[in-house]
Formats: C-alpha cells, sequence, structure tokens
C-alpha cells in the first residue's frame, strides 16, 4: 500500500501535466487549418504545464471560456473569439484570422505560426511529449528494483498514449500572402 501513494501521486501530476495536450489538434480540427499550431500559441518562454498560458491569445481565450484540463471548451473559445473579432496583438488582424492565414496572433506584423521559438514538443511540464510516460517508467522500475521477486515490469505497466505518437508530418506552407 506504501509503494502506490508515490505511484498515486505521479499519475496525478502526469495527468495535470498533459491536461492540455489535446487543444492544438482540437484547434486544428475546429479551424480545419493545415498546421498544428506550436504550444507558444498559448504558452510564454517556453514554459509549459499548469498555469502557464499567458500569452495574449491564451488570456483572450480564457477570457471566453477556455479552461484548463477541458478539449471541449476550445471550440467554444474560438467561435467567441471569432464573433468577438478579438485581436490579441493590436495588428489589425483578429486572432482567427491569423490562425487561418498560419501567423501569430502573438506578434503584431504577421509572423508565420511556424517560425516561433517552440519547446521541444507537447505541451507538457516536462519539455518533452512522452515526459510523463518516462517519469511513470522511472518509477516503476525503482519499484521493481526494490522488490526483485516482482514479475510486473515497467513497460507491460506503462499505459499508451496518442499524443506520444510522432504528429504526421505537415505540408508545405501556403506562399505569403501579397
Amino acid at each position: 500500500m506504501d509503494k502506490l501513494v508515490p505511484l498515486a501521486a505521479v499519475l496525478f501530476l502526469a495527468q495535470e501535466a498533459r491536461a492540455s495536450a489535446g487543444y492544438p489538434t482540437a484547434i486544428v480540427e475546429h479551424l480545419s487549418i493545415f498546421y498544428s499550431p506550436p504550444c507558444s500559441l498559448c504558452h510564454v518562454e517556453g514554459k509549459t504545464g499548469p498555469g502557464t498560458a499567458e500569452s495574449p491569445f491564451a488570456r483572450s481565450a480564457r477570457a471566453r471560456g477556455l479552461e484548463g484540463g477541458d478539449v471541449r471548451l476550445v471550440g467554444i473559445a474560438l467561435d467567441a473569439l471569432a464573433r468577438d473579432e478579438i485581436d490579441s496583438d493590436r495588428d489589425g488582424v483578429t486572432d482567427i484570422q491569423e490562425l487561418l492565414a498560419g501567423t501569430d496572433p502573438n506578434v503584431k506584423g504577421g509572423e508565420s505560426i511556424q517560425v516561433r521559438q517552440d519547446p521541444e514538443s507537447g505541451c507538457s511540464s516536462t519539455g518533452i511529449g512522452c515526459g510523463w510516460l518516462l517519469l511513470l517508467a522511472l518509477h516503476l522500475f525503482a519499484l521493481r528494483s526494490a522488490k526483485a521477486s516482482s514479475t510486473r515490469s515497467a513497460a507491460a505497466s506503462a499505459p499508451r498514449d496518442a499524443q506520444c505518437e510522432p504528429p504526421p508530418p505537415l505540408p508545405p506552407p501556403p506562399p505569403p500572402l501579397p
């Protein structure tokens, strides 16, 4: 029982760290865009994880109903951003128009969203898309080592997560706007 408490803590923290991992996919599906937005759309300075979505776009989306951990609210927030014609970077182009054009709604001047500095992969506090899985595997390995007679392996115990699969290749970007 004492060994289950640390495992439960690891799983809880891992769930929190990947609570918003589905947001890029939800944005792609809702707007029918050709690219997956980087985590820097919402997170600043490469800091991801709970409570770190502080970009102008993220603040605008939260003001219109987006909450961390609930991917179902992404479409509602995007629709509200479009309805209210929100322009987070105040450059005269709405956030939704910028996302549709592949430009960054956080940066004035139409900078391509694909060239932004971004965490390595995924929206997780570890900076790697599968960091929570690695943490779980290390914890399970430590438990196994502590009790050599255990037949449970870390690989067999680790859950599989579709978010850990590499994303499909992106099509080439559209030509620059005239």
